[in-house]
């Protein structure tokens, strides 16, 4: 697996880094991207990036709806939101195919409904920090994982990867 040889995740796993700092990982491969793929020396890691999401993406959710009884696998999230300061509040409520909120854009007190995986980091209405880490709690909260990022070690990366299959 790839490892970071310089940068503020020298010395890390990509597997590690995915997990524990997602919403940093992202900006950064973005702003690689915008200064283009020529340079050899990144292919490795964008391709890892890419084959990595993949696999996330195809990763069971392990919550349930969160109508109650429902026991169908979620595939989005809303959060609600703090519209005086602009930032989703963490708390992701998950839901199936079925039970999606209905969501009036007069009440402002829900955010719009977004896939559980961390693509979720990309939307650009909740670039702040305090919502990229909402989404990277409920990301983490939905793939069955219960600890903390700062907890996520290289060993249990490892073997969660390895889990997937």
């Amino acid at each position: 697996m790839y490892r970071f040889k310089s940068g503020q995740f020298e010395g890390k796993t990509m597997e590690r880094v995915i997990l524990r700092h997602a919403p940093r990982l992202y900006w950064v491969v973005s702003r690689i991207k915008e200064e283009g793929e020529e340079r050899q020396n990144v292919q490795f890691l964008l391709r890892t990036f890419r084959h990595l999401r993949r696999r996330l993406r195809n990763a069971p959710i392990l919550v349930d709806c969160h109508r109650d009884g429902c026991q169908r696998q979620p595939t989005r999230m809303t959060f609600a939101l703090d519209w005086q300061d602009q930032y989703l509040k963490p708390g992701a409520r998950f839901w199936c195919d079925k039970h999606r909120p209905h969501i009036d854009r007069d009440e402002k007190d829900e955010s719009q409904k977004l896939h559980i995986h961390f693509d979720a980091l990309r939307e650009p209405e909740y670039g702040d920090r305090l919502s990229q880490k909402a989404i990277h709690l409920a990301v983490l909260e939905g793939l069955g994982i219960d600890r903390k990022p700062a907890r996520i070690t290289e060993g249990f990366a490892s073997r969660f990867f390895a889990n997937l299959g």
